[in-house]
């Protein structure tokens, strides 16, 4: 008998219900309690790996760069953490100021030579990040699913996947974002779910009440 693929359920994927594992250690981050990072950065670098090597790619910007950078901001600003928000919501917050930046830096390269950074983006993080980082970077199941999603889906697809599957969103969040219907998207990440469920999910890519992300 084959053994179950590890893989979250539409009502997983993207559609987290109460306050999750996450949330409660990012109330405690907030707090001050220093135990509480080791869980945020199992549990959503995954998730932040995954958004920036589809988003910006790895030919300028390595992704664990981004990743470095998000966590550094993140513990920077850890004390003015709304807990009310979703800590995922507001972690994304900063990893799309991240790319963004990233991204005007490659625009720049287009035109010289050099790097997308100056001096290295991991050199004041925590040793605690940076394994996490090293982690994500080295799985070999999340390179599978990168590579899954570069070629199987279509960049409609891809979309839906960063804004509704990795981020969390809402349908009608990213129908707005995406300037589609909520129906269209609604449709689209029906189909997207059931493509995802033939696929190895890595643990930590979506929010799920499953695995409390």
């Amino acid at each position: 008998m084959r053994a179950p693929r590890s893989t979250p359920s539409s009502r997983a994927l993207g559609c987290p219900s109460g306050p999750s594992v996450t949330d409660q250690a990012a109330r405690r981050l907030q707090q001050g309690n220093a135990d509480a990072i080791a869980v945020l950065y199992e549990r959503v670098t995954p998730a932040i790996y995954t958004y920036a090597a589809l988003r910006i790619g790895e030919r300028w910007v390595a992704p664990d760069d981004v990743v470095a950078e998000t966590w550094r901001r993140v513990l920077v600003n850890a004390a003015s953490f709304d807990p009310s928000r979703p800590f995922r919501a507001w972690v994304f917050g900063f990893v799309q100021n991240v790319v963004r930046e990233s991204q005007r830096a490659i625009a720049r390269l287009h035109t010289a030579a050099g790097n997308a950074t100056s001096g290295d983006p991991m050199e004041d993080v925590p040793a605690s990040i940076t394994s996490a980082v090293t982690r994500a970077a080295q799985s070999e199941d999340l390179a599978t699913f990168l590579r899954w999603a570069r070629q199987a889906l279509s960049d409609y697809e891809r979309e839906i996947l960063l804004l509704r599957g990795i981020q969390g969103r809402e349908i009608s969040d990213v129908a707005t974002v995406l300037g589609r219907t909520v129906r269209a998207v609604t449709a689209c990440w029906a189909r997207l779910l059931k493509k995802l469920a033939d696929r190895r999910v890595p643990p930590g890519v979506v929010p799920s009440p499953e695995t409390a992300s």
